[in-house]
């Protein structure tokens, strides 16, 4: 799902028109969008001044990320508007509201043909209430803000029934110390803020985690009398990006091969360092030129799909929940194993399913003609991998690249295969250590159907293998632009000759 756009969908269509491909199911990952959840709780108590704390805590692995984002009101005092104005400038707003706090979830938002989709994975027997059709049309509405009127997309959408994420949400509602005549509250704080008053024991406390968070956030946006959380998107929290991935030595430590390293690209909480970990995305915010409206239709559980349960591979990989593992400390001692959950945010190194499912009109309207970054297509007649089979699947594949220009990886044949993944410390954060995790290694010789699937970039992964035919004339270049991505073919236990014939189809298919 990190693959981003770049295919058109005239390029679909002619993949799909193709003699030989049976199914053709596209993938358009729109990036991913922040999603608010406010939880209203507890009552003032009289007269004074209250701090609301909304703190969120989120384990990765021995570390934890921490965030607190705290909020004054005052309750009764200061009536007179000068002293209001007076307190807002020292970061104190009067009572307008009941204690509520305000979390984030980061929702992908992913586009799919609802026909091929059904045929390839069964995705319409994971859904309550009702499925995506073409029938459902995106509305382009008119939307008045402050600054003007925007055009805003009504994208038909099926949401995830639940999501497990390892974060706690912790709300509370705390008096300050004050003076009893309300006109010596300035005077008091003598231009100080309101942290400077000293806090008393909370009056009321909420605590969710992930999980129940996101139930409360879902009964708020499909629920009967709900959808208060259903609010326009203007701006995109994140673009799709993938994780990426480099050969790893530790010739002093016994660790299970293979054997590799993620590399983060920033951290991510407040504080000290002990409160940061390192991300491995990009979470860049961006406006977008039109805005985006959920109309919910229903929900879907990936647990549900048909044959999820025994065989969480392609092309039923898109749903399954990742596996990831600690297995080693930051020194790479052995630990109590622990499971790793998706995150919240784009830059977590764990995301789940796709959050939000809509249709291919969606992604025009929203991604342009070339918002499709993948195609899975399943080559009709080929039941076992045969040497008949093989040269089926190479010859769609080739036609495929010839028709369209882009890159094919066979996927045919696909099992799990556990990695050792390093974990490293970025800037201030501190070294974290070891996941062991289930990745898909291909080409292993069983498969119940051929699958085949089309990207638009030039490298999709460390297991692709490449097919089709191009001039070869650039041979040199590319191998020694590609040292790096072989090596790691190598670590993950490819046979010499396997890489060395990969690099020859990858070049062979147009280069890296």
């Amino acid at each position: 799902l990190g693959i981003p756009g770049g295919i058109t969908f005239d390029q679909y269509a002619t993949i799909r028109d193709l003699p030989g491909v049976e199914i053709a199911a596209p993938i358009a990952n729109l990036g991913y969008y922040r999603q608010p959840l406010y939880t209203w709780f507890g009552d003032y108590d009289g007269l004074g001044v209250y701090a609301i704390s909304c703190r969120t805590e989120e384990p990765f692995g021995p570390r934890l990320r921490s965030e607190e984002e705290i909020t004054y009101r005052s309750v009764g005092a200061a009536a007179e508007p000068p002293e209001q104005e007076a307190l807002r400038e020292l970061g104190i707003e009067p009572d307008l509201l009941s204690p509520v706090c305000a979390y984030v979830y980061a929702f992908s938002v992913v586009a799919i043909d609802p026909e091929q989709e059904s045929a390839l994975v069964g995705l319409e027997e994971a859904v309550s209430d009702e499925y995506l059709s073409r029938d459902l049309r995106v509305e382009r509405q008119a939307y008045q803000m402050s600054s003007g009127q925007e055009v805003l997309y009504a994208i038909p959408a099926l949401i995830r029934a639940a999501q497990d994420v390892s974060a706690t949400f912790t709300s509370e509602l705390v008096p300050l110390g004050w003076p009893s005549e309300d006109g010596r509250l300035r005077e008091t704080l003598d231009g100080n803020g309101p942290e400077a008053l000293p806090r008393q024991e909370a009056i009321a406390s909420q605590t969710l985690d992930g999980a129940a968070g996101y139930r409360m956030l879902l009964s708020g946006l499909v629920g009967r009398g709900g959808r208060r959380f259903n609010l326009p998107q203007f701006s995109r929290w994140a673009r799709p990006a993938t994780v990426a991935y480099r050969t790893y030595e530790a010739t002093d430590l016994d660790l299970p091969a293979p054997l590799v390293e993620a590399g983060p690209v920033g951290a991510a909480g407040a504080g000290d360092p002990e409160d940061r970990v390192p991300v491995f995305r990009p979470a860049e915010p961006e406006r977008l030129e039109s805005g985006i409206l959920y109309r919910l239709v229903g929900t879907y559980d990936p647990a549900l799909l048909p044959g999820m349960p025994d065989a969480p591979l392609p092309p039923l990989s898109v749903y399954a929940p990742p596996e990831a593992v600690w297995r080693y400390d930051a020194q790479g001692q052995p630990m109590e194993p622990e499971a790793l959950s998706a995150g919240l945010e784009p830059g977590t190194y764990l995301q789940g399913p796709p959050t939000v499912l809509t249709t291919l009109e969606a992604a025009r309207a929203i991604g342009g003609e070339a918002a499709i970054g993948a195609i899975r297509v399943r080559v009709g007649g080929v039941e076992t991998l045969s040497p008949e089979g093989l040269a089926r699947i190479d010859a769609v594949a080739a036609e495929i690249h010839r028709r369209t220009g882009l890159d094919v990886d066979v996927v045919a044949g696909a099992s799990p295969r556990q990695v050792t993944v390093r974990i490293p410390d970025y800037g201030d954060t501190l070294p974290v250590g070891y996941l062991e995790e289930t990745w898909t290694e291909l080409g292993v010789g069983r498969a119940l159907h051929a699958e085949v699937a089309v990207v638009a970039g030039r490298w999709a992964g460390p297991l692709a293998a490449l097919y089709g035919l191009l001039a070869l004339g650039a041979l040199p270049a590319l191998l020694a632009g590609r040292v790096a991505d072989l090596r790691l073919l190598l670590a993950l236990g490819w046979r010499r000759w396997a890489v060395v014939r990969y690099a020859l189809l990858e070049a062979a298919a147009g280069g890296l």
